[in-house]
């Protein structure tokens, strides 16, 4: 892997065999990002897979062979997990899948854009309201 920073700019490129999502939770404890969006990418992924969140759980689903990232997004955050990330991708008959991700292997590279908030905090808080956990904001 490696990073290019330019000011709140990030260029990420994790190489064959990274695990995308354990790759983007180290650059945000590399680069002490604690509140960060995830804006573009590209690259192929194996190994996937993807989740739709039932509102208690994550309905997970695996994906054998590889996939080309046709979008990402998502954030960084200051707690764990310190990636959160939707990504849709498409198979060689150019069907397209998409959820959370949940776990994949570059194959053979990803490039990632993020943008780095200096003045912000993303943390997972406990909100009573919705009896569960959310992302907050906060000025730091």
């Amino acid at each position: 892997m490696y990073i290019k920073r330019d000011n709140e700019y990030l260029i990420v490129k994790l190489e064959r065999d990274e695990d995308l999502l354990n790759g983007l939770t180290k650059v945000a404890e590399r680069e002490n990002i604690k509140a960060g969006m995830i804006i573009s990418g590209i690259g192929m992924l194996k190994d996937l897979e993807m989740g739709y969140y039932t509102g208690t759980k994550y309905q997970r689903k695996k994906f054998e062979g590889i996939y080309e990232i046709v979008s990402i997004t998502g954030y960084l955050q200051e707690t764990a997990p310190r990636a959160h990330i939707h990504i849709s991708v498409a198979d060689k008959n150019n069907n397209v899948y998409g959820g959370h991700l949940l776990g994949g292997k570059c194959d053979p590279y990803a490039i990632i854009a993020i943008i780095s908030c200096n003045k912000l905090s993303f943390r997972r808080v406990y909100v009573e309201k919705a009896k569960r956990m959310e992302t907050e904001v906060y000025e730091v």
